[in-house]
């Protein structure tokens, strides 16, 4: 109850009531919106399926792995970073993942929200792709719909899919009574689900199974898309390998396009594409959509506008990732100054994560938080006495190393102060280095390789041959008379000269890559699974040259082999670089190197430099 005693405020004479009157008024409503600031609701549905069933009792080998990781450090994102109470949270996971129940659960937040209120709605899971010839003439869905499909398989009459019309029917609910809504989709074909699209092709089928979804292509762990043929009636339950025809001619508003609707959604993918899962840092199963969006609370303290985080988001998937899918945007104006839920950004820092000691196991540390509260592998955490390295990761729970004589209380509390991540390589690399620097480099090139180049029988990585019948000879330029006796060798036939890199261009690109935690460098070609060569080759059309720096298999000797340059490659025009010049190459090799590391692994690469 606001009493005006509880202010102290003293009043001589009446002059003095009336003349204070409007301050008072003004104060009264800063107390009111306060109080209703205060009193603004926070709710969400949050779904993760990993486990898909074909009958009640027998599980589906379309079943995935990280989505419920993703529901739950979604649920730890909202209250560590938004406040949310947990009683506000309809989590919805696996076998409980069902239609009804998701409807019921949105419908029971509409009922309960009101105008102000914050809701989000988050799935991860399996996306569907639908032929639906009632919308060939539409210019935005062009005959196709999507829809999320729920864990239980077996309902009849497609019981187990949420098409995007009902979830469409359902926030213009949300959006009727002014609520703020953000829903948050990491599935395949997601960026139609809600909003509007924008489409690269009339049709989505391609032959290039990397970007668009054939129908009759099967299903991985790695890909939230199901396998489906033609289904002629809608009397059976949902079946795994067909190809999904719905007629259905409703056409929805969508959310976004109301005028003021404070609407935001996030898609992890195009309309006709499909999004990936990936493995963490510390191996943990997450969608690669969701693991952009953590990363950037993970290494940010201060809250962040909403397209920050697109920009962010974006970046991460698609440049440094590299993944294929390409998240999509639809919002209304106003959502990009907000935070991700929608609320002005906060200018405080976030509180930290934080944990309890809860024993000691075999000179390790016990805390109660795991990576559903985003703790990871080389994590440091802190409180008064010592600092404590995060060693194995578990949901609700993680180790740390302890230091010698360092004795821990149970209950002790702990702060995550860096949240720094190690994790293992993924890919062995060898620098092919010569023992000449770039000077003395060049006048042994200019001497044994360059005569060569101007030789029809001359391959380069621009000008080459799938051909097992010619040479390709490893020149180390510390030898004279080098490209007289591959000429000899050759006798008359194409080859192709691979080259080592300067030593001291070498150098720099070894301290460049050593910080990179996906790779490690060994020390012989006969270690590493792709080795760094130099190739000089020539574009003979725009009459340029230059040097191409290629990963490819080890060339230990003077053999024969059809394979001889890769695509995981970049170029420079000189080897005489200046300082902006080499930092230029240095980001391309780097940029080659997470493409290579990438076409070998779905994991996440490790952008934390090595310590």
């Amino acid at each position: 109850m606001f009493h005006y005693k509880d202010f102290n405020v003293k009043f001589s004479k009446k002059s003095d009531l009336m003349c204070k009157f409007p301050t008072i008024i003004l104060f009264t409503l800063f107390i009111l919106s306060t109080v209703k600031l205060k009193a603004q609701n926070k709710y969400a549905v949050i779904v993760g399926i990993n486990d898909y069933y074909e009958t009640t009792a027998q599980k589906s080998v379309y079943s995935l792995k990280g989505c419920v990781n993703d529901a739950m450090s979604m649920k730890s994102l909202l209250m560590n970073r938004f406040e949310f109470e947990s009683k506000n949270i309809n989590l919805l996971t696996n076998q409980n993942a069902t239609q009804e129940n998701l409807i019921n659960a949105l419908n029971e937040t509409i009922a309960k929200s009101k105008a102000g209120d914050v809701v989000v709605f988050y799935y991860s899971g399996h996306g569907a792709f639908i032929n639906n010839s009632f919308l060939n003439g539409d210019p935005i869905k062009k005959g196709y719909n999507q829809s999320l499909i729920m864990s239980n398989l077996f309902a009849k009459n497609y019981g187990c899919l949420v098409k995007d019309n009902t979830l469409k029917k359902i926030f213009n609910k949300f959006v009727e009574k002014k609520v703020i809504l953000t829903s948050i989709f990491d599935c395949c074909f997601s960026g139609g689900m809600a909003a509007t699209l924008v489409l690269p092709y009339d049709t989505p089928y391609s032959d290039d199974p990397n970007y668009f979804a054939p129908a009759s292509e099967s299903d991985t762990l790695a890909k939230k898309v199901m396998n489906m043929d033609i289904v002629t009636t809608s009397d059976v339950k949902f079946d795994m390998n067909a190809d999904l025809t719905l007629n259905d001619a409703e056409k929805i508003a969508r959310p976004a396009e109301t005028p003021n609707s404070k609407f935001a959604t996030l898609a992890a993918s195009q309309s006709y594409y499909k999004a990936a899962e990936t493995w963490d840092e510390s191996g943990v199963p997450h969608g690669a959509f969701t693991k952009a969006l953590l990363g950037i609370y993970e290494q940010n303290k201060i809250d962040i506008p909403l397209s920050k985080i697109i920009d962010n988001i974006n970046n991460q998937v698609s440049k440094i990732q590299l993944y294929t899918q390409s998240p999509e945007f639809q919002l209304d104006p106003s959502r990009n100054t907000t935070n991700l839920i929608g609320l002005p950004v906060e200018t405080k820092l976030a509180a930290p994560i934080t944990a309890n000691s809860v024993g000691t196991k075999g000179g390790n540390i016990v805390i109660n938080a795991g990576y559903n509260k985003g703790i990871a592998i080389g994590n440091v955490l802190t409180n008064n006495s010592t600092q404590i390295t995060i060693t194995r990761i578990y949901a609700d729970s993680a180790l740390a190393k302890l230091k010698t004589g360092v004795v821990v209380k149970t209950g002790e509390r702990f702060i995550l102060t860096d949240p720094y991540r190690t994790s293992k390589p993924y890919l062995k690399i060898y620098i092919n280095a010569s023992k000449l620097k770039t000077p003395d480099y060049i006048k042994a090139f200019n001497t044994e390789v360059l005569p060569l180049s101007k030789l029809n029988s001359y391959q380069d990585y621009n000008n080459w041959k799938r051909d097992d019948s010619s040479p390709s000879f490893l020149f180390s330029l510390n030898i004279t008379g080098e490209g007289k006796q591959a000429l000899q060798k050759a006798m008359n036939r194409p080859f192709c000269i691979f080259l080592p890199i300067p030593a001291d261009l070498s150098a720099k690109i070894k301290k460049s890559l050593g910080k990179e935690q996906s790779v490690k460098l060994v020390d012989t070609p006969n270690e590493a699974d792709r080795v760094l060569y130099l190739n000089y080759a020539i574009d003979s059309k725009n009459k340029k040259s230059y040097f191409v720096f290629n990963y490819r298999m080890p060339v230990n000797y003077i053999g024969y082999d059809a394979f001889k340059f890769s695509s995981y490659s970049t170029y420079s025009n000189t080897l005489t670089l200046n300082n902006a010049e080499t930092i230029n190459l240095l980001s391309a090799i780097k940029e080659t190197t997470y493409a290579l590391v990438r076409s070998k692994t779905t994991h996440w690469i490790n952008t934390y430099p090595r310590k």
